[in-house]
C-alpha cells in the first residue's frame, strides 16, 4: 500500500506544488478498488479470541488484531503501522520490539482493554520482562519498565512466534509511511480511592517481600511519604501501595529514613558497587548512588582495608635515564657480596668511578650501606649528591631493578656454568646488544661513544676508502706531531746488517752490545746476538748503526773485543739450558774497533774557590 500510496502521499509532502495528474489518478482508482475488495478481512467479534501480533524492523513497526476460529486459522480484523522518529531509530533491537507491542495495545486498546487475549512477538527476551510471573526483572531498562507498568493494564498471555512464521506483522513493519507521533499515550487515568484499591497478587507479594527487608516499617514510609515534598511531586507518577510509593518492584524511601537504610544496606561492609546492587534490588531515592558512595567513604572499616590508590607518575620515569650525570646504583656483575657493609659498597663504586669518573647524582635504595653515615661521607667528599627511592617502590628505582631481575633470570638459566665466564660473557652480550630506547644504539656505544668489536663483527664487509684514507692522514700527522716533539729521526735498517742494540740485562756488560739483524720490518726488528747467542726482539729507538772491523770470523760475525763472559739468563727471566751446555770458545785479544776520527776539543776544569789560595 506504501508503494501504491505515494504519488498521493507526495502531494502531502510540505513545500510540495499540489499536481494532480495521471499517475495520482491511477494511484486513487487503485486504492479504491483494494479497499472494496476482499482482503480477508473480518468484524470484530467480542465473543471471539483474539490474538495481537506486533514486530519492529529498522524504519517501522507494524501489528495486526486477529480472531482465532474453532479451525484454528486467523482472520484480521485490523492491520496498523507507523515509522519511527528519529529517536526510536536509536533504540537498541529490543526496545523497537517492546515498542511495537506498547503501540499495538495501545492502537487496539478499544477491542482488547479488559479482555483476555494473546500477544505475538518474534523477539525471545521480551517473554521475560512482560510475561514473567516473578514480576519485572530488577535490572531491566528504565523505559522497558515504564512499557510493563503500560502493559500491566491488559490481560494477556505472551508467546514466542519464529520469524518466518510471523509475515504478518513483518511485512507491516517493512510497509510504511512517514509518520510522527509522540512516543508515550496515556491509555487510561482513573483516580481510586485507597479502600477499593485492589492489587494483584504478584505487585502484593513483591511489595511485601522488600518490605520485610527493610529495616524500617511499612507504617513509617508511608506516614513519611506523606511529609516528604519530593514525593509528593511525583506521586501521581508512581505506584501506590498502602500509602507508600513503588518505582517498578522497588519502594521509594522518603528523606527522613534514608541514612537508616543505608546503615542497614552497608551492615556487612560491601564495596560501592555490591551496595549498589544490593539497595538497587529493593529500595530507590533520587541520588541513591551518591548517598551509597559517600557512605562507603564515610565508613573507617572500609577505608582501612580498602586497596592502594592508583599510582601516581614517576619523577625519575620522566628524566633522561641515559643522562651519565645521574646514576642508578643496584649491584649487577662480578660484585658478589659488595653490598654486605658500606665499606666494600664504597670500594666497589670506587673503582667504577675511578674508570669513569663520578656522577652528579647517585639514586639508591633505603639499604644500610646507602643509608649509613660512612657511605654519605663518601657521596659528600666527591661532590655526589644522595637520592633514595620511596620505601617499598622499587619501580621509582626501575632501570637498576630491571637490571637486576635480568640478571637474575640470566643466573637460573646458567646455574651449571662456572660464575666467572657467564658473567663476563652476559655482560659483554648485553652491553653490545641494540636497543630500542637508545633508537638502535648499544650502551657501550652510548658510554664510551664507540661501537665494541665483538665476533659477529667479521661478518661486516670493509670499511670504505674514504674512511681508510681519513684514518691514514690522522696517523701521518699524529706521526709528525711525535716528530716535532721528541726531535725523531728516520732510521733505516735492513735484514743482515750490523747493529749495536741496549743491553737491558748488563750484569757487568757494556749499555751497547753487537748484533745482527734477521729478521723484521718497520720499527721491529729481530737481532742475533752472537756474545750471548741468543736472539732478541728491539724498537728502532733501541737499535744505533754500528761499523765493524774489516776482519771477520769464520762465522761472519766481528771478533768480540771482550772476554768471554760467564753464563747468564736471557732478559726474560726464564732459563735457557741450551746456552749453559755449549762450549765457550778461549778468549781472544780485544781488537780495537776503527772510528771515525773528530776533531777533539781541549777540556780544562773549572778554576773553583778555594779560601787557602786567596
Amino acid at each position: 500500500m506504501s508503494e501504491l500510496r505515494a504519488p498521493l502521499d507526495s502531494l502531502l509532502k510540505k513545500d510540495s506544488p499540489w499536481s494532480w495528474g495521471k499517475e495520482q489518478q491511477s494511484a486513487f482508482d487503485k486504492a479504491k478498488q483494494i479497499l472494496l475488495s476482499d482482503l480477508l478481512l473480518t468484524h470484530y467479534d467480542p465473543t471471539r479470541p483474539i490474538v495481537v501480533a506486533a514486530d519492529a524492523s529498522q524504519y517501522g513497526i507494524g501489528a495486526t488484531l486477529s480472531h482465532k476460529g474453532p479451525d484454528g486459522s486467523e482472520r484480521v480484523v485490523e492491520h496498523a503501522c507507523r515509522t519511527l522518529t528519529t529517536s526510536e531509530r536509536n533504540y537498541a533491537q529490543i526496545e523497537r520490539e517492546a515498542l511495537a507491542l506498547i503501540f499495538a495495545c495501545q492502537k487496539f486498546h478499544r477491542m482488547i482493554y479488559g479482555r483476555k487475549f494473546v500477544l505475538l512477538t518474534d523477539h525471545k527476551p521480551l517473554l521475560a520482562i512482560f510475561g514473567s510471573k516473578k514480576g519485572i526483572p530488577i535490572y531491566t531498562a528504565a523505559r522497558l519498565q515504564r512499557w510493563a507498568l503500560t502493559l500491566a493494564n491488559y490481560d494477556f498471555t505472551i508467546q514466542y512466534v519464529k520469524s518466518e512464521n510471523f509475515g504478518q506483522a513483518d511485512v507491516l513493519s517493512r510497509l510504511v509511511a512517514s509518520h510522527r507521533s509522540d512516543e508515550d499515550h496515556i491509555v487510561a487515568h482513573t483516580h481510586v480511592d485507597e479502600e477499593h484499591y485492589n492489587v494483584d497478587d504478584v505487585t502484593e507479594y513483591v511489595y511485601m517481600a522488600n518490605l520485610e527487608s527493610l529495616p524500617v516499617s511499612s507504617e513509617e514510609v508511608s506516614e513519611h511519604t506523606g511529609t516528604d515534598e519530593l514525593l509528593q511531586q511525583v506521586r501521581n507518577t508512581l505506584t501506590t501501595v498502602g500509602g507508600s510509593l513503588l518505582t517498578g518492584n522497588r519502594v521509594v524511601i522518603p528523606q527522613q529514613l534514608r541514612r537508616r537504610v543505608l546503615v542497614a544496606v552497608h551492615f556487612s561492609h560491601p564495596g560501592v558497587v555490591r551496595m549498589k546492587a544490593l539497595a538497587r534490588s529493593h529500595v530507590y531515592w533520587p541520588g541513591m548512588d551518591h548517598g551509597i558512595e559517600q557512605m562507603v567513604k564515610q565508613c573507617s572499616e572500609c577505608q582501612s582495608a580498602a586497596k592502594l590508590p592508583p599510582k601516581a607518575p614517576s619523577l625519575y620515569g620522566r628524566s633522561n635515564i641515559f643522562d651519565p650525570r645521574r646514576c642508578f646504583i643496584q649491584m649487577a656483575g662480578n660484585h658478589r657480596n659488595a653490598l654486605h657493609t658500606a665499606r666494600s659498597t664504597i670500594t666497589a663504586l670506587s673503582r667504577v668511578f675511578h674508570r669513569y669518573g663520578t656522577p652528579v647524582e647517585l639514586v639508591s635504595d633505603n639499604g644500610p650501606p646507602f643509608s649509613s653515615y660512612e657511605f654519605q661521607q663518601f657521596c659528600n667528599q666527591n661532590g655526589i649528591k644522595h637520592s633514595f627511592s620511596p620505601p617499598y617502590q622499587p619501580h621509582c628505582n626501575g632501570q637498576a631493578e630491571r637490571m637486576v631481575d635480568t640478571f637474575k633470570r640470566q643466573a637460573k638459566k646458567n646455574a651449571s656454568s662456572p660464575a666467572q665466564d657467564w658473567i663476563s660473557n652476559f655482560l659483554f652480550a648485553y652491553r653490545t646488544t641494540p636497543s630500542q630506547l637508545l633508537q638502535g644504539l648499544t650502551p657501550a656505544e652510548l658510554f664510551l661513544g664507540r661501537k665494541l668489536r665483538t665476533p659477529l663483527s667479521r661478518l661486516q664487509p670493509a670499511r670504505e676508502k674514504n674512511v681508510e684514507v681519513h684514518r691514514d692522514q690522522y696517523r701521518e700527522q699524529m706521526r709528525k706531531q711525535y716528530g716535532r716533539r721528541h726531535g725523531a729521526v728516520d732510521r733505516h735498517f735492513e735484514v743482515g746488517s750490523p747493529v749495536l742494540t741496549l743491553n737491558y740485562g748488563r750484569m757487568g756488560r757494556p749499555a751497547w752490545l753487537e748484533g745482527k739483524i734477521v729478521d723484521g720490518r718497520g720499527l721491529v726488528w729481530k737481532v742475533r746476538l752472537p756474545t750471548l747467542g741468543i736472539t732478541v726482539t728491539r724498537h728502532s729507538n733501541q737499535m744505533r748503526p754500528f761499523t765493524p772491523c774489516q776482519t771477520e770470523n769464520a762465522a761472519g760475525f766481528n771478533t768480540p773485543r771482550a772476554s768471554t763472559p760467564p753464563r747468564v739468563q736471557p732478559p726474560n727471566g726464564s732459563p735457557r739450558p741450551q746456552v749453559a751446555q755449549r762450549e765457550v770458545p778461549a778468549p781472544m785479544a780485544p781488537i780495537p774497533i776503527s772510528r771515525t776520527p773528530r776533531p777533539q776539543r781541549q777540556r780544562k776544569p773549572p778554576d773553583r774557590f778555594s779560601p787557602g789560595r786567596h
